[in-house]
């Protein structure tokens, strides 16, 4: 389910223990939720681009301003900065 507003917003407990008992993805979803070029809590984006790599790479744009600047196709992969070698590669790229 959907929830109205990111947690930074909204107030209380219940809220907060029902994203922790939905669990990672709905945490992350809420949080990155219209952040760093992700779409809405709906869109997956906060978990999809949650941060990776050596770098801790996290949003969609930085994914996709990365995915520029080295040449993996980290906007369809994100999950290639899970793996050290395209990590070494990411994190090379900003020296």
């Amino acid at each position: 389910r959907d929830l109205p507003v990111p947690v930074s917003r909204s107030v209380g407990r219940a809220h907060a223990a029902r994203l922790i008992a939905a669990g990672p993805q709905a945490i992350a979803n809420t949080i990155y939720a219209n952040k760093l070029g992700n779409g809405g809590i709906a869109s997956g984006d906060g978990y999809r681009y949650r941060g990776r790599g050596f770098m801790m790479i996290t949003g969609r744009a930085n994914y996709a301003a990365l995915a520029k600047t080295t040449g993996l196709p980290l906007v369809d992969q994100p999950e290639l900065l899970g793996d050290p070698h395209h990590a070494a590669i990411a994190a090379a790229s900003f020296w």
